[in-house]
């Protein structure tokens, strides 16, 4: 389970967003708390305003009045508890934080990938009309969480890096929220400079200008560019900290253990994508709670983990294995897909009997494979229905990209069919006599099958024998 507190602004902003969530069918009424309705979900939403409205109206000097908390019970959770333990904790949970008499309003949410709840109160006191005291409240959450957790035999191994750290873009919800628990993640990491600080930032879509009114905050694109209208950075409660000093840095072990991880992802990635974008990467490192970002002093990318709030140096690794790095995806299934396709309209018999005599000039030592590579690096893409695709869906320059890089495969793939039909005997050449282009074509065959063929994958050919038994991740990715 996981509580997080919002620092919402505005209580009646904060009502609002949970009642356009119900409206469009994405949240529903839960549970409610001391207010003059039996059911105050059965009237129109001014009710549920005006009951927060009246009580805030009587102190206008509090700027910070609402009170916005959001409980995230992992999968297993809700298995455990049912509608009214969840209920009778919320309770529990509002009297705790010294709200049991205020009125408040709770929404079930189901728009993520885990069901979560928001609760909405006011700070103002609903009998002194004084802010309710607010002090050691992320410690009294944990006390609670912590015997939630111990009651229900709950799950505890939920982060809040994995319900409130998000990348926020052009339609995020509760933007607020979500910049504001950046800097708060930023401000306890161990980071030395305020160049390092803007950077991480920037891996979160972030950035701190200066303008007419003040700095602002802005959403922007991988490019810098703006995706929506900005925050003024002193409309936020907790401000960057650039110049705070994090003396406890990740060991050594744990720098190495996250190092592993960064190189597992990428591995991932270049087994399931012959090309993958700076996006795909950044989304995939993610997952794993690791933040791409760049460095401005020498452009390299590198990774800041959220769970150890500190960098670590990946930019060898990202180096490494990023070769494929463009800006597309293309699958390594459709990658091998084109290479099977082009393979069987290069080796059909019109082409066959070129290459066959071409080749049989000098049968033992191939110098003649020439021939092969000219019929591949001269092939028509425009015969592959899948090729057709992709030029569909794709600009020119990435089909142009992936034409390269199918030609240059093949041309691997040549080279290793001649290497290993050079190799057989002598004897063998002298009794059987095998036609050199049939050999050569049989030898690449076998190449392109051992290197991508999967006997788990329909359509695909099943592979038997010595070619089944080889290790599997020998050939080139």
């Amino acid at each position: 389970m996981v509580i997080v507190m919002h620092q919402s602004t505005s209580t009646e902003a904060a009502l609002l967003y949970n009642e356009s969530k119900v409206e469009k069918g994405k949240a529903k009424f839960f549970h409610h708390k001391n207010t003059n309705a039996t059911n105050p979900f059965s009237v129109p939403k001014d009710f549920r305003m005006d009951t927060i409205r009246n009580i805030e109206a009587t102190n206008s000097r509090v700027k910070q009045k609402c009170f916005h908390v959001s409980f995230n019970p992992g999968p297993e959770d809700m298995k455990k508890m049912s509608v009214n333990d969840l209920k009778k904790e919320m309770d529990r949970f509002m009297k705790q934080m010294g709200y049991g008499d205020q009125p408040y309003f709770v929404y079930h949410h189901k728009d993520i990938d885990r069901e979560h709840f928001h609760l909405v109160s006011t700070r103002i006191d609903l009998h002194s009309f004084k802010k309710i005291k607010d002090n050691n409240e992320k410690r009294r959450i944990n006390t609670f969480v912590t015997n939630l957790e111990q009651t229900y035999h709950l799950d505890h191994s939920s982060k809040l890096t994995q319900t409130n750290q998000l990348i926020p873009d052009n339609i995020s919800q509760e933007l607020y929220n979500t910049i504001q628990s950046t800097f708060l993640l930023l401000n306890e990491s161990a980071l030395d400079s305020k160049q390092q600080y803007l950077d991480i930032l920037k891996g979160y879509n972030l950035e701190i200008k200066e303008s007419e009114r003040g700095y602002s905050v802005f959403v922007t694109d991988q490019n810098g560019n703006p995706l929506r209208h900005p925050i003024s950075l002193s409309d936020f409660k907790d401000y960057p900290d650039y110049e705070h000093s994090i003396i406890n840095e990740p060991e050594s072990k744990i720098i190495n253990q996250r190092q592993s991880e960064i190189e597992r992802v990428l591995k991932a990635l270049n087994k399931d994508y012959r090309f993958y974008s700076e996006e795909e990467l950044k989304a995939a490192l993610f997952r794993n709670d690791l933040l791409l970002y760049r460095n401005s002093k020498n452009k390299n990318l590198t990774v800041f983990s959220i769970k150890d709030k500190a960098p670590i140096d990946a930019q060898f690794l990202i180096k490494k294995y990023r070769s494929r790095l463009k800006d597309f995806v293309l699958s390594s299934d459709d990658f091998y897909g084109l290479i099977r396709e082009a393979g069987a309209l290069i080796f059909n018999k019109k082409e066959a009997q070129f290459l066959n005599h071409s080749l049989s000039i000098n049968s033992n030592s191939f110098k003649n494979i020439g021939a092969m590579k000219s019929a591949v690096n001269g092939f028509d893409f425009g015969k592959l229905d899948s090729f057709k695709k992709l030029n569909a869906e794709m600009d020119s320059n990435q089909t142009a990209t992936i034409e390269k890089a199918v030609k240059s495969h093949l041309n691997f793939l040549l080279d290793r069919a001649e290497e290993k039909s050079v190799k057989q005997s002598l004897v063998e050449n002298l009794y059987s006599k095998p036609d050199c282009f049939e050999r050569l074509k049989h030898q690449y065959i076998w190449e392109v099958v051992n290197q991508i063929g999967r006997s788990d994958e329909p359509g695909k050919p099943k592979l038997y024998g010595r070619m089944k038994r080889r290790k599997k991740g020998k050939g080139i990715q």
